[in-house]
């Protein structure tokens, strides 16, 4: 992939799901004096992400690059990262849609739609920037569900990615316990390999804003960057 970073940049991202620690990632941010990370909020609920938000303040964050969005969020937060992060790039889950709330319509020009547990569809795309690519999901369908995989492919031909998620795969299924379904895709890497199948993908997938999605420390997550960045370079 010549000169895959010349136009490409690849973030540590403060992660809030059950097995990420993110007041310690805050306090990491503080230890490691990171000045940019992006942000996936999604599990916190209003009072939750406020703590989050005030706590930020205190950090020596200056820009949040990528946001990913939870379904109850609404302009006012959009907003705030907009205006005091420089937030250009927000993510929203398929099941969003029915159709975009009003209060978002305003940003729809910012907003990428992510690949899940639906398949993209025409009319969801239409209603904002694009596609947000989460390689881990696209890796779980094209090893499961060849059907969706070549569904998404053909969406990723015809339509603008301008964002993405990196995770791990296992080298083994697993039945995840929430869904029960078969699947490869995870948020904690155990070794650098289980992102070794990026390499599957040609360049042109990968959009220019990345956020690696792991619920590994923010110092784990820099040594895991530097590591993708050598495997892509």
């Amino acid at each position: 992939m010549k000169d895959f970073w010349q136009t490409r940049k690849i973030y540590p991202t403060l992660t809030t799901t059950s097995g990420s620690d993110w007041r310690g990632k805050i306090e990491e941010l503080k230890d490691l004096k990171l000045t940019e990370a992006a942000l996936f909020p999604t599990p916190l609920k209003s009072k939750e992400r406020q703590e989050l938000y005030n706590l930020l303040e205190k950090t020596p964050l200056k820009h949040v690059p990528f946001v990913h969005l939870r379904t109850d969020m609404d302009g006012d937060e959009v907003e705030y990262f907009i205006k005091r992060w420089g937030t250009r790039i927000f993510n929203v889950h398929p099941f969003l849609f029915d159709p975009l709330p009003a209060t978002l319509k305003k940003f729809k020009d910012l907003i990428y739609i992510e690949n899940n547990s639906v398949i993209w569809s025409e009319s969801d795309v239409n209603q904002v920037a694009g596609l947000c690519v989460d390689f881990s999901h696209l890796e779980d369908t094209r090893r499961t569900n060849k059907g969706f995989y070549m569904s998404d492919l053909a969406m990723l031909e015809t339509h603008l990615a301008g964002c993405a998620h990196i995770s791990a795969i296992s080298a083994e299924p697993y039945s995840n316990q929430e869904t029960n379904k078969i699947q490869y895709s995870k948020h904690y890497l155990d070794n650098l390999s289980e992102v070794d199948y990026l390499l599957g993908y040609p360049a042109k997938y990968f959009p220019p804003v990345i956020a690696i999605e792991l619920e590994n420390s923010l110092k784990e997550q820099l040594e895991i960057k530097e590591y993708i960045v050598k495997l892509l370079k």
